[in-house]
């Protein structure tokens, strides 16, 4: 089933949610492993790679959010304190606004600094460099990537504690619901 339902998310729901969740990651490993190389010639070629994928995941993150919009959201588990609905809209919203934050920081990051920095969505589509080389707002912008990256990991892990906690200790089936989009019994 493609679309969600109330007692279950569809399987573009879930693919976006755990190709968003493998993409982030392994862009926040590479962006440090990336970080770490000495000046070289090739360190330009690993930022055109980090800035390509980023605006590809800005492109998955808009389909998502799209995608969201359209379809009704899986129900909580009953019973569920209202703490815990507040807590998790306000950490679903976080997430989305640190990821976008990160997402838009790196673009605006990508190519101002001392060198040109040429990439394209998928190796096809020219994607433009917004603020140009020797921008003067290039430190502006690597401190905000830097702190909403690292802020987006943080979210991420308290976003995984919580799935963990309601899986094995309230036994909610959350986790099963977002891998298999089978209804939670607990809904």
């Amino acid at each position: 089933m493609l679309r969600n339902t109330e007692t279950s998310w569809g399987s573009l729901a879930r693919i976006l949610h755990w190709g968003l969740a493998i993409f982030i990651v392994a862009m926040f490993a590479y962006g440090l492993w990336m970080k770490s190389l000495p000046v070289r010639e090739d360190r330009v070629y690993h930022y055109g790679i980090h800035a390509s994928v980023g605006i590809s995941i800005l492109v998955m993150m808009l389909l998502r959010v799209f995608w969201r919009v359209a379809n009704p959201t899986p129900l909580p588990p009953r019973n569920s304190p209202a703490w815990e609905l507040t807590a998790a809209r306000l950490g679903h919203l976080g997430l989305y606004l640190i990821v976008f934050g990160a997402l838009l920081s790196g673009w605006f990051l990508a190519g101002s600094g001392k060198a040109y920095l040429d990439f394209y969505l998928f190796g096809v589509v020219p994607v433009p460099n917004l603020l140009g080389v020797n921008s003067p707002y290039h430190g502006f912008f690597e401190e905000a990537h830097e702190l909403t990256t690292y802020g987006v990991i943080a979210l991420v892990l308290v976003h995984i504690a919580a799935s963990v906690w309601h899986d094995k200790f309230h036994k909610h089936g959350l986790i099963a619901r977002m891998i298999t989009g089978k209804p939670s019994a607990s809904v």
